[in-house]
């Protein structure tokens, strides 16, 4: 991880003391995030993923890998605000590493106005069913806002993290809470919908000590959005697939798939990989190559997942894009009353674009792409073919060649 402040020092040096008056450090930030953004098409981040098959085609590669269905749903629970019910849990299962984007549930209010914000946590099981050591927490959501719980109705509730989480496969449980909620029965409430029929008990209470199964038993209504490690929604790609992947400990050479025999589905679950005429067992591992952007962690001072050794090809992008950007400043038609304004000023615009082209050059050099541009326009090749009548050649007879 690089920190932003590193970046905006080198962007600074680079643009030799172009005055924030010219262009802000909002507008610099900005041109990093750009730069950031830019690097992550040309030399997107590899990585391979790994995962036990499960007997079938399909494997979810982001989207619902939870998925509680909402039409099982025939009762509610009150969330209070302090002792019994102060908090809800559920308890979920991942059957393999997966990062945790977002939990959804459906909740329900009583009452127009209702203060105070909701939260999501994910906690560790305990090993009896229970919740145990936090893991990450949700954005709070306003409870009354257009994102928090619907009034009078149950509807699906989002929530994000700031953060991804990477976790292993295994038993965790999505905790509802509140802050600045003032629970008043009938009037000014949030219920959890639940399925209670017939049903395998997932839902656990906090009293405000210990938690503890809810006594009645009681399946939550939830969906956990996750993804394979690495995996972003609409960017990232699949290289290749290698099944069944090959074990580096025996030797093995690797069995790659041809490109006819896997690709990406969509649902309205979430995305897929698809194995053509293939479903592996438990016992066989699946390798994929991914493509994926690199991770801008937002934070007082952000941090960027970049490799050190194209630092300064991304500062040079940045300044790059800084430099276009004040083209287009310089560039505006302005009312002048002195002529030579008007053309010292399209003077700076262009002094601007030949400085941005210089910069993006030296992004290319560092960064190594674009050479293919580059190579030499020169290539050697035998040329000196039989005439088909059996002809010598004008210089030189067939036996000197």
């Amino acid at each position: 991880m690089i920190k932003l402040s590193a970046f905006n020092s080198r962007l600074d040096s680079l643009l030799q003391g172009i005055e924030t008056s010219d262009l802000s450090e909002a507008d610099r930030n900005l041109a990093i995030r750009h730069a950031v953004s830019g690097y992550s098409r040309d030399l997107p981040e590899r990585r391979a993923v790994e995962f036990p098959g499960d007997g079938k085609s399909y494997y979810l590669l982001y989207g619902r890998v939870v998925d509680v269905d909402e039409t099982g749903r025939d009762a509610g629970i009150d969330l209070t605000s302090s002792g019994a019910d102060s908090q809800l849990g559920i308890k979920f299962t991942l059957a393999r590493r997966m990062e945790i984007h977002g939990i959804n549930l459906w909740l329900r209010r009583t009452g127009s106005t209702v203060a105070g914000t909701l939260l999501v946590d994910v906690k560790t099981d305990n090993g009896s069913d229970l919740p145990d050591q936090l893991v990450v927490s949700s954005e709070a959501l306003d409870l009354d806002g257009v994102d928090g719980a619907p009034l009078g109705r149950y509807d699906r509730v989002r929530f994000t993290f700031g953060t991804i989480y990477e976790l292993p496969a295994g038993d965790y449980h999505a905790v509802l809470r509140s802050s600045g909620y003032t629970y008043a029965n009938g009037s000014a409430e949030v219920i959890l919908g639940v399925d209670q029929s017939s049903v395998t008990a997932t839902v656990s209470t906090y009293n405000g000590s210990a938690w503890s199964a809810y006594g009645t038993d009681s399946a939550g209504i939830l969906e956990v959005v996750a993804s394979v490690p690495g995996w972003r929604e609409g960017v990232s790609s699949v290289d290749g697939v290698e099944y069944p992947a090959a074990s580096i400990s025996s030797n093995e050479d690797p069995q790659e798939l041809e490109k006819e025999e896997f690709t990406v589905y969509e649902t309205e679950a979430g995305e897929w990989l698809r194995l053509i005429g293939y479903a592996p067992a438990s016992t066989e591992t699946v390798r994929l190559a991914i493509s994926k952007s690199y991770v801008w962690v937002e934070a007082s001072d952000a941090l960027i997942d970049l490799p050190m050794g194209h630092f300064e090809a991304v500062c040079n992008l940045a300044a790059s894009v800084s430099c276009e950007w004040l083209a287009t400043r310089y560039g505006q038609k302005r009312a002048s009353s002195i002529a030579a304004d008007s053309v010292e000023r399209r003077t700076q615009a262009d002094v601007y674009l030949s400085l941005a082209n210089r910069f993006r050059k030296s992004y290319e050099m560092l960064a190594g792409i674009g050479q293919e541009q580059k190579q030499p326009g020169q290539a050697l090749a035998d040329i000196d073919y039989a005439y088909e009548v059996g002809a010598d050649f004008l210089f030189h007879r067939k036996s000197k060649r």
